[in-house]
C-alpha cells in the first residue's frame, strides 16, 4: 500500500510539472507576442529618424510664377527624376530659348540640407519628353503628375556620394494593404519654407478626386498639407519585425484651407500606373499587373457611371 501511495504521488508531482511546464510555456508564448507587437509600434523618436532620413530626397521646385515641392525617386532601370505635381510644372517654366517650346523649359530646383543657414545644391530641371515629343506630364484635371530630368552633373554627384540622396522606397499594395491609422510624415516647402515636416496619420485609403479629379485616387492624412507643399512625398512610417521601414504612400496634392486635418496625396498606385504609361517603371512587371486589375477592377467602373 505504501509502495502504491509512492508510485501515485510521483505520478502526481509529474503530471503538475507537466501542466506548469505546459502553462509556462503558454505564458512565454504570449509574453513574445507582447514583446513583438510592442516592438512594432512606432514612436516619436521614430518619426525624428524618418524625417531626417527622407528630407534629403524632397526638393524645392520653382518657376516664374509659383513654386511647389518634389521627391528624389529612382526607376527599375536605375534612371533618376524628380516626381512632383502636374499643377506645380504647368505654365510655370522658365525659357532657355526665343521660342515658346516646352522642351525649352526648364524649372529651378534646390536640394536643401535641412539647415536654413546652409546654402542648398541648385540646379536647372528640364522637363521628362517621350519618345513622341510629349512631356511627361498628366494636368491637374487628370491625374496631376509631372516628372524632371535631374542633370547628369548632379546624378552622378549623388551617385558617388557627394550628395546625400536616400534610396526612396515605394509601399507595395501588392503585398500589404494600407491600412487607416498608419502614422504618416508629409515633406515639402509650405509657403516656400524649407524642408518642412508635418505628421499625422492615413485617414482614409480610397479617396475618390470627385469631380475636379475624376481619374485620380487619394490617400487622405491628416499631416497638414500646405501651399508649397504640392509635388513632395507622404511617407508612412512603419516598424517590420522590429525594423524602422519608410514608404512613400502617396505625392502630396491638396488640403482645405482652414481644415489641417484633412490632406491629400496621390496614391502610389496611380503614380505608378501613369509613370509606367510613360516609360518610367517604378515597380515589377508582377507588380505592375496588380495595381492594372485594381484600377480596371475597382476604379474605372466608377469613373465610367460618375
Amino acid at each position: 500500500y505504501l509502495m502504491y501511495e509512492n508510485v501515485q504521488l510521483r505520478n502526481n508531482q509529474d503530471d503538475m510539472e507537466r501542466r506548469l511546464g505546459d502553462a509556462h510555456r503558454s505564458f512565454q508564448k504570449e509574453v513574445d507576442g507582447v514583446r513583438g507587437q510592442l516592438s512594432d509600434v512606432v514612436n516619436l523618436s521614430d518619426l525624428d529618424e524618418a524625417a531626417e532620413y527622407v528630407t534629403p530626397a524632397t526638393v524645392r521646385v520653382e518657376g516664374p510664377l509659383g513654386l511647389g515641392s518634389g521627391v528624389i525617386i529612382t526607376d527599375r532601370l536605375g534612371r533618376m527624376y524628380i516626381l512632383t505635381n502636374g499643377h506645380v510644372t504647368e505654365g510655370n517654366s522658365f525659357e532657355r530659348g526665343d521660342w515658346n517650346d516646352f522642351r525649352d523649359a526648364v524649372y529651378k530646383v534646390t536640394m536643401y540640407t535641412g539647415n536654413d543657414f546652409k546654402d542648398g545644391v541648385s540646379f536647372d530641371a528640364a522637363p521628362v519628353v517621350q519618345e513622341d515629343g510629349t512631356r511627361a506630364h498628366s494636368y491637374s484635371d487628370k491625374r496631376d503628375l509631372a516628372v524632371l530630368h535631374i542633370p547628369p552633373e548632379i546624378e552622378r554627384k549623388i551617385i558617388q556620394g557627394e550628395i546625400r540622396v536616400p534610396a526612396i522606397h515605394l509601399w507595395n499594395h501588392a503585398e500589404d494593404k494600407l491600412r487607416v491609422g498608419t502614422p504618416v510624415i508629409a515633406v515639402g516647402n509650405p509657403f516656400g519654407e524649407r524642408d518642412h515636416v508635418s505628421q499625422g496619420i492615413i485617414s482614409h485609403t480610397h479617396a475618390s478626386g470627385g469631380s475636379l479629379e475624376p481619374e485620380n485616387v487619394f490617400v487622405r492624412t491628416t499631416a497638414p498639407i500646405n501651399g508649397g507643399n504640392s509635388g513632395g512625398g507622404l511617407f508612412a512610417v512603419v516598424r517590420e519585425s522590429g525594423e524602422l521601414k519608410v514608404y512613400l504612400v502617396g505625392i502630396n496634392t491638396w488640403g482645405y484651407r482652414g481644415g489641417d486635418g484633412v490632406s491629400g496625396s496621390i496614391d502610389m498606385r496611380i503614380v505608378a500606373l501613369e509613370a509606367e504609361s510613360w516609360g518610367i517603371p517604378l515597380v515589377s512587371e508582377e507588380v505592375l499587373k496588380n495595381y492594372q486589375e485594381w484600377w480596371e477592377r475597382d476604379i474605372k467602373p466608377r469613373i465610367q457611371n460618375d
